[in-house]
């Protein structure tokens, strides 16, 4: 079965309720930008994405569904296929991903079921992933919500947190 933060943009839509503008804020230059916002309540779990910083409601849609997939990825365990993963490494077998990626969060999601499976233990998660610390820790860096995520979950399996470089 196909995770949900793995569905096309149509699929995912229709696992959703999706409700358009009213966000809260103040007028003048800035009301087409609450006008055009989107939030997106996912349906089987509850969470929920909104993004209002656009004047162009499909980019804010856009930008909304990465951002809920991004928190799918973040919840859902167990779902990801490690294999995958494999064309994320460069020459040198290095991993590596832009939070820009439209793959970001099923990468942070094997990473994520990586260190599940080793209690968040870093370094036999990374020897799964076929990385260094370092290098998964990097994916996590790259977004604000995933960096915060990992060293909340770190802190709740007994691990000491990482520092942001």
């Amino acid at each position: 079965m196909t995770a949900d933060y793995d569905l096309s943009d149509d699929d995912l839509l229709t696992r959703c309720t999706v409700r358009r503008g009213g966000a809260s804020g103040p007028g003048g230059q800035h009301a087409n930008r609450h006008a055009t916002g989107v939030t997106l309540t996912h349906n089987p779990t509850g969470i929920v994405s909104q993004h209002h910083v656009h004047r162009d409601s499909r980019r804010n849609l856009k930008e909304a569904l990465f951002r809920l997939r991004l928190r799918l990825a973040l919840e859902l365990r167990g779902q990801s296929n490690l294999d995958w993963l494999a064309r994320f490494r460069g020459p040198e077998g290095r991993l590596k991903v832009s939070p820009n990626n439209a793959q970001y969060p099923r990468v942070i999601a094997c990473c994520l079921d990586a260190l599940a499976v080793a209690d968040y233990a870093m370094h036999p998660a990374a020897e799964t992933l076929g990385c260094t610390i370092s290098q998964m820790a990097k994916c996590f860096a790259g977004d604000k919500e995933a960096w915060t995520f990992l060293n909340q979950q770190l802190t709740a399996h007994g691990h000491s947190t990482l520092r942001h470089s």
